[in-house]
This record gives structure tokens, C-alpha cells and sequence, in this order.
């Protein structure tokens, strides 16, 4: 079974979000308490929304959608400086927008046995 591109790109976002959120705490461990918690809260915190919503959004489309737009935003504003990333995030929201998942093919009645 092979994965829409749209989940494939919100996986994708969300490990790269929670990579960058743990190499930011282990490289800014000796800041201030804010800045840990900003690169801490905003990347990790983004990524594990990011996740949570690719992988709930088959079963609750709206749920999924709403934790993936809130973490692409929330883990954006710490990697705005990229520019690259950023248009990943909002790349990755319009996809799963766009994606309505898996179609369904109404079931045709049984067929009748001769009387």
C-alpha cells in the first residue's frame, strides 16, 4: 500500500520539524530558559502537531487538518529564516487540503437468485 503524497509530505514536514526542534535544544541548552522554550515549544511541539494531524486525518478529516495547519504555523515562525522550509509548510497544507482521501465506490446490490 503506498501512501498519498500529501501524508508522504506531512510526515515528512513533521520529522523535519522534531529534527530540527531536538538539534535546536541540544545546541541551545546553555540559553536562557526562553529561548530553549522557544526553540523547544515551537519546533518539537509544531512537528508532533504536524504528525498527530497526517496520521489522524483519514479517520477525522477536520481534526487532522486543523492540528496540521496549527502546527505548520506554530514550527513556521522558528524557521522562517530558511525560506525553504517555510514554503514546505504551506506547500504541505494545501496538498492535504486538496487531498480528499481514499474515494468510495458505492457497493452495487447482490445479485437476485432466479425464483
Amino acid at each position: 500500500m503506498t501512501l498519498p503524497p500529501s501524508r508522504k509530505l506531512g510526515l515528512s514536514l513533521g520529522i523535519l520539524f522534531v529534527l530540527l526542534g531536538l538539534v535546536e535544544v541540544v545546541t541551545h541548552r546553555n540559553d536562557t530558559a526562553v529561548a530553549l522554550a522557544f526553540w523547544g515549544l515551537s519546533l518539537l511541539g509544531g512537528g508532533a502537531l504536524v504528525l498527530i494531524g497526517t496520521l489522524v486525518r483519514p479517520t477525522r478529516r477536520a481534526w487532522g487538518l486543523t492540528l496540521l495547519t496549527i502546527g505548520a504555523l506554530v514550527a513556521t515562525n522558528a524557521t522562517v529564516w530558511t525560506l525553504i522550509v517555510p514554503i514546505f509548510a504551506i506547500v504541505t497544507v494545501f496538498a492535504a487540503y486538496r487531498d480528499r482521501g481514499p474515494e468510495v465506490i458505492p457497493a452495487t446490490g447482490a445479485p437476485r437468485l432466479p425464483e
